[in-house]
């Protein structure tokens, strides 16, 4: 067997037995020293309902060193590390239930690790940073559509609809979660995807359509553009690009109105020729940043007539947020242009489908330029919490925005343990929304659970007792309510 995509030194190997048959394996040390390895065998047939999967990366291919991502389900919870440079795990749950996923860094080399989490078609629902924030990074309850994210604007399924001529401006951070470009559709840009973003337009009138994607000195932005009469408005694109610029030339590219080529290759110049337009004509533009430097670009459009893309949306929304503090989840959100827009409706749900409707802000009624608004959640839920806007038009039209998630945690004050080091019992000072129970859990410093247990807490500040029945050591105490939803983490020693 040869290496896998979980490291070369990682052999896979897919069988098929019936039931019952016994399975053998030799495993011999090919060199080096003593020491452990990893066996793993699992059912490879996809689970029936909500499933999802928890990816774990390691770019040097040597594991974790003990770090670890803690995944709980419902209120229960497991650790998983990685040994070599990737680890998946797939786990099901259900409707209603919490899921949240927690970090805990151990040992160097921090920068070498992230994870990330899908929804069943292979979507990120969370991807962490790298290296993952330590503590508690993402949660959600589970939907009845199983938390299926949308498209984003770096897949071709999620490109952004332009529909003025409008300049825009973006810095392109990923490639997506799925592979939109092959050597069937791509036309001149023969590395495929690298950071970009896709964009959808629709030509109003018979015309010409010509861009300028401004970007920094020594950056190298490349583009395609599909169209009439070769593409069908799928996607992926079914066809190569009508118009496709690939030129290592850096700084600004585009179509322009003196350039005759419809493609250009890696020696050729920056710019492509115009477009000419019919009514009615659908496009697609993948804009990619090349050389992958997290800068900005601008796109400026430079069409005859300038109208030609215009068409009428009650509002353009830019952006909703949602971000919890320690009291409160603050809701902001802004759009691009407005046409006969009344109120927007801000609506809350703790499952993601049941929504109830919380307060109403005005809207600006008619406008061009940026529009930023506000609201402030005062009594969010403890858990997971859902939002969405319910923009209502003057003639009473309505428009939903996309839902947006906020995993709120109770209290101002931070988890303190004491005494520290501590004999047979240890405290905990946590504040609580509620009365109810607390469960806990106590890692040892290789992050093996070696204690769990559920105590009772009440409404305000509270001083949970923790029993110590362990040995000698350095260990982690994670706390979290009975849904799974965390309350903090302290590291302590006993004596």
């Amino acid at each position: 067997m040869t290496g896998s995509a979980n490291g070369a030194g990682m052999p896979k190997l897919t069988i098929t037995q019936p039931p019952g048959t016994p399975v053998y394996i030799r495993i011999w040390r090919d060199g080096g020293n003593d020491g452990t390895f990893l066996l793993c065998a699992r059912n490879p047939v996809v689970p029936a309902g909500c499933y999802y999967t928890l990816r774990l990366a390691d770019s040097a291919g040597d594991g974790w060193n003990g770090g670890f991502v803690t995944l709980c389900v419902g209120g229960v919870c497991t650790n998983y590390t990685v040994y070599g440079s990737l680890s998946t795990i797939v786990f099901t749950a259900s409707v209603g239930q919490v899921v949240t996923l927690s970090y805990t860094p151990v040992g160097g080399f921090q920068n070498q690790i992230s994870y990330n989490l899908q929804a069943s078609n292979g979507f990120n629902i969370f991807v962490s940073s790298n290296p993952p924030t330590s503590g508690f990074n993402a949660g959600f309850t589970v939907n009845a559509a199983c938390n299926v994210p949308a498209a984003p604007i770096a897949d071709c399924l999620g490109a952004f609809p332009v529909c003025s001529n409008q300049n825009i401006s973006l810095a392109p951070g990923n490639f997506g979660n799925t592979q939109d470009l092959s050597p069937a559709n791509r036309g001149c840009l023969l590395t495929n995807e690298r950071q970009g973003a896709w964009y959808r337009f629709t030509s109003n009138a018979a015309g010409t359509i010509a861009f300028t994607i401004q970007v920094a000195v020594g950056t190298d932005y490349d583009f395609g553009v599909w169209g009439p009469p070769t593409w069908n408005g799928s996607c992926p694109p079914n066809a190569p690009p009508i118009r496709c610029n690939w030129s290592a030339v850096t700084g600004n590219t585009g179509l322009n109105y003196t350039s005759l080529n419809a493609t250009e290759p890696a020696s050729g110049p920056p710019f492509s020729r115009w477009i000419d337009a019919l009514p009615n004509q659908d496009f697609l533009l993948y804009i990619d940043n090349y050389t992958m430097n997290g800068l900005i670009f601008n796109l400026v459009w430079n069409n005859s007539p300038n109208t030609i893309l215009d068409c009428l949306l009650p509002v353009e929304f830019l952006e909703l947020q949602a971000v919890p503090g320690p009291r409160q989840v603050d809701l902001k959100w802004s759009t691009a242009s407005e046409h006969n827009s009344a109120y927007f409706q801000v609506e809350r749900s703790a499952d993601g489908n049941r929504f109830e409707p919380l307060g109403i802000v005005p809207a600006a009624g008619n406008s061009t330029t940026l529009t930023e608004y506000e609201f402030v959640d005062k009594e969010p839920l403890s858990g997971v919490n859902y939002y969405r806007l319910d923009q209502v038009d003057a003639d009473g039209q309505r428009n939903y925005s996309n839902v947006v998630t906020a995993m709120f945690r109770w209290g101002s004050v931070a988890m303190n343990v004491y005494p520290n080091p501590a004999g047979q019992s240890l405290f905990a000072s946590v504040e609580l929304p509620d009365e109810g129970g607390v469960r806990y859990r106590i890692h040892d410093a290789s992050g093996r659970l070696v204690r769990s247990g559920l105590v009772q807490g009440t409404s305000g500040m509270n001083q949970l007792e923790i029993p110590l029945d362990i040995d000698a050591g350095s260990y982690l105490l994670d706390l979290s309510d009975q849904n799974g939803v965390p309350l903090g983490n302290a590291r302590f020693v006993r004596r």
